[in-house]
């Protein structure tokens, strides 16, 4: 009999992990140490022992992923058939034939399998659609114009306007509907008792720090001694002793438990106490303010503040403020709510929650869990780190109480989708309870893709980072060193295997495109050199696709070939943008920006001069669309020809709007204006781009130019990012975020503007299990307490992702890492920011 794990070359521990079926197995796999091909394994090893392809759920979180899971098993089943004789062939032949109905696919589409096969309880039609992200942001968009609508002309709705600017209001509804099954839980919860039992621990904690009680005794001593007048000198002893009595304060608000005023008084300790000014070097009470001014901030100013002069102590009045306006909220937010239903409803549609929130109340009912837990006896989850908790609850309502039927494979030190709603914390909390429950959880840390000296540079370079403080918080997850399998490296040679190259220039953009320079003209080389054999092989990632630009000019300038594979610029792309402008001054003759940009564009080229005289009539502006049918009167020359091309194209096209699926206009408008003969000379992204714009209006199926352009607007502005087209022949360098990257390896990878600051912005309204629901009320001069905590929160979770970013871009690479940045020079002294702080 053929050995089915034979052909993956499976190390001890992931043989040992793929054949475990008396304990739920939940491994850690680093990057690069093949979880994907253990997961695979155990998979095939399920089907030897006689389970079918029915009875094993493979799950993973986007559409890539599952296609690639698929596939793979699909030619693990077929290499095995292949090397197997007799009825043992036979057999494996019989599995491949049948594996195209293998529940192997995200986790999405088995809810949209259990919501069909119950369409009675689930009270659906079970010919449902799922709705595309960018459809069912326009909904959203919709819903929430909607719901403003109705807010001004409700009388007590209305009261929301006082602490709410519109924007605001609008940004805030936007995110709630963007989360809305947690907001429908949250908004109307009493969650009062959970915020003050949380302000309570992170007060104690502080006070409970071991240098805190023995900097206070300290203190005491000395002022007991008479001995604190001596030690701190004039301008430091005063403030020690207003120290002292603000601290019996606070002593004196917890014993009340008064938790606000106690957060009132620290504010007061750390504005007027815990200041470093006076004491001479040797002074024991300057040692004691200035530890206790730094762990002050490290563990209490983020959410209630005293280090800055503009910080403002926390306020009962914004509390009360809040406590009036979140029900009104609620009010709001259902009413959008129900406008957003309706809209789906009118498609006979489900989004993403649905999916999850109704196959999850489905298998809590114990009749359908047991059902279904008769047909499913293993789950197989890849990238565990990625789920929420309401994915969780799915995964385990399926395995229920059968210790081996879960295998989940996943890295936390990967776990960077957190703007998506995954959450780190569930994988860290599932690890302890299957370690605490017997079942096996190994670390796997031997890497096939990077070799030792890359990988011992990534020690001293990633390390440091991720060990820093908290990490004993979930959400901070700490660093472990792979091991490699390569000692050394393949073909690219000798080091260095981790290299900087830095750009300076006088301020952040100036530095930036210096940065950039020097990264092409180091790439050049390495091409030289030999060490970049095929420019496929690099990759440029990015922390944020706005970086993009000043790089994207730095490699066009040196001939390197690039294609841009992700970001949300690529409705921002000039080719496409000509495009939109035209589909623009279609359908809307008024509009002079779209028809000035069509004009413009290199299919018609009307010159700056040409587009002045059809603008400007003596000391007055005339209408573009109105002086096009003037045109011979004003221009001359190619410009005319220009304008009159231009005026039978919109003539020919306004016809036709509205009245042909979006997809087709677009396609005759390239075909009317020559566009890729215009575009012949340029780089085949730019027709690559063109082609994919089509697709995305067929994806619409919209016919309406306006919805098109708004569904374009939406998605611009709501943040869903759109690529651009991938490059259909090798050879070409390429940039992407690091999300993007996520996944794949190149052999060399440059962590590009490795200087750019992450953004530090607060949301309009948090939503959290631990406190609540919070928002901030620009009209309301503080922010509720329970705001500034949800704040500091997420900023410390924000921190500890962007840590993790760092990691997954660092391990994309097989040889070589370049960082590449830059430092601003003002005053003859140069600043770092970003990773390169």
């Amino acid at each position: 009999m053929t050995d089915p794990l034979a052909l993956f070359e499976l190390t001890a521990d992931q043989h040992r992990a793929a054949t475990e079926t008396e304990r739920d197995v939940l491994m850690t796999a680093g990057a690069g140490t093949g979880k994907t091909r253990t997961l695979v394994a155990r998979y095939v090893y399920l089907l030897s022992t006689g389970k079918t392809e029915r009875q094993i759920a493979a799950i993973t979180f986007t559409e890539k992923a599952a296609r690639e899971m698929r596939n793979r098993i699909r030619q693990a089943v077929s290499d095995l058939a292949a090397a197997s004789r007799g009825d043992e062939q036979s057999r494996w032949l019989e599995i491949e034939s049948r594996m195209d109905a293998a529940r192997i696919g995200t986790i999405h589409s088995l809810a949209a399998e259990i919501l069909r096969a119950h369409p009675a309880e689930a009270k659906l039609d079970p010919g449902f659609l799922v709705v595309d992200e960018g459809l069912g942001l326009t909904f959203k968009a919709r819903a929430v114009a909607d719901g403003l609508a109705w807010a001004a002309g409700d009388p007590e709705a209305a009261q929301l306007f006082l602490a709410f600017t519109t924007n605001q209001l609008s940004t805030v509804l936007s995110r709630l509907l963007a989360e809305r099954l947690e907001a429908e839980v949250l908004l109307g919860a009493e969650t009062g008792l959970k915020l003050w039992n949380m302000v309570r621990a992170l007060i104690e904690d502080f006070l409970q720090l071991q240098p805190i009680a023995d900097g206070i005794q300290t203190l005491h001593d000395l002022a007991r001694n008479d001995e604190l007048e001596a030690d701190a000198g004039p301008a430091l002893g005063p403030r020690v002793e207003l120290l002292l009595e603000l601290w019996n304060d606070l002593e004196g608000t917890l014993a009340a438990d008064d938790l606000l005023g106690a957060c009132g008084v620290l504010f007061r300790i750390r504005r007027e106490g815990l200041q470093k000014v006076g004491g001479s070097k040797k002074s024991r009470a300057r040692a004691v303010v200035h530890e206790m001014q730094d762990l002050y901030d490290d563990h209490l100013n983020l959410w209630i503040g005293g280090a800055k002069s503009k910080d403002a102590p926390p306020s009962a009045e914004a509390d009360a403020a809040w406590d009036q306006q979140r029900p009104r909220l609620k009010v709001l937010f259902d009413q959008a709510l129900s406008a957003y239903r309706r809209a789906l409803d009118t498609r006979r549609a489900l989004d993403f929650d649905d999916l999850e929130a109704g196959a999850l109340r489905l298998l809590e009912t114990p009749e359908i869990g047991e059902l279904w837990r008769a047909r499913v006896h293993a789950v197989l989850v890849d990238e565990f780190q990625d789920t929420n908790e309401r994915q969780r609850r799915i995964i385990e309502a399926l395995v229920g109480d059968r210790p081996g039927a879960l295998f989940a494979v996943g890295d936390a030190r990967q776990s960077i989708y957190r703007f998506r709603g995954a959450d780190v914390r569930v994988f860290r909390r599932k690890r302890q309870e299957v370690e605490r429950s017997g079942g096996l959880a190994p670390e796997i840390e031997l890497s096939f893709r990077a070799h030792a000296p890359l990988l011992a540079a990534l020690d001293d370079f990633v390390g440091p980072l991720m060990d820093g403080d908290e990490t004993t918080a979930l959400h901070r997850v700490p660093y472990t060193a792979l091991t490699a399998d390569r000692r050394g490296p393949g073909a690219s040679g000798a080091g260095p295997h981790l290299e900087l190259v830095l750009g300076t220039g006088e301020g952040a953009e100036r530095g930036r495109s210096a940065g950039a320079r020097a990264l092409a003209n180091r790439l050049v080389e390495l091409r030289r050199e030999g060490v970049i054999r095929d420019w496929s092989e690099v990759a440029l990632l990015f922390r944020a696709s706005p970086g993009f630009e000043p790089y994207e000019l730095a490699l066009e300038t040196a001939g390197i070939p690039f294609v841009t594979v992700a970001g949300r610029g690529f409705y921002a792309r000039p080719e496409i943008r000509d495009v939109i402008n035209t589909l623009r001054a279609i359908a809307d003759p008024s509009d002079d920006l779209a028809l000035a940009g069509f004009l413009r564009s290199p299919a018609l080229g009307l010159s700056d001069s040409g587009l002045y005289l059809l603008r400007v009539d003596g000391s007055k502006k005339r209408p573009l669309r109105a002086a096009l049918a003037e045109a011979s009167r004003i221009l001359e020359g190619e410009d005319l020809r220009a304008a009159a091309r231009a005026q039978q194209v919109l003539e020919e096209m306004h016809l036709l709007a509205d009245r042909l699926p979006v997809a087709e206009l677009i396609g005759l408008l390239v075909d009317r204006l020559d566009w890729r003969a215009v575009m012949a000379s340029s780089h085949s992204r730019l027709w690559r781009n063109l082609d994919k714009l089509v697709d995305d209006a067929q994806v619409s199926e919209l016919v309406n130019v306006n919805a098109f352009l708004e569904y374009l607007g939406v998605l611009r502005e709501v943040g869903a990012r759109e690529g651009e087209a991938p490059a259909g022949e090798g050879g070409a360098l390429q940039l992407m975020t690091i999300h993007k990257a996520k996944g794949l390896e190149f052999d060399l990878v440059v962590l590009a503007d490795a200087s750019r600051s992450s953004p530090q912005r607060s949301q309009s309204v948090y939503l959290m299990d631990e406190i609540g629901a919070a928002a901030a009320m620009d009209r309301v001069e503080d922010k509720p307490l329970v705001y500034r905590l949800a704040r500091a929160l997420d900023a410390k979770q924000s921190q500890a992702e962007e840590d993790r970013l760092l990691y997954v871009a660092a391990t994309r690479a097989r040889e070589r890492l370049i960082i590449s940045g830059h430092l601003s020079e003002s005053r003859g002294s140069y600043k770092a920011n970003g990773w390169m702080k």
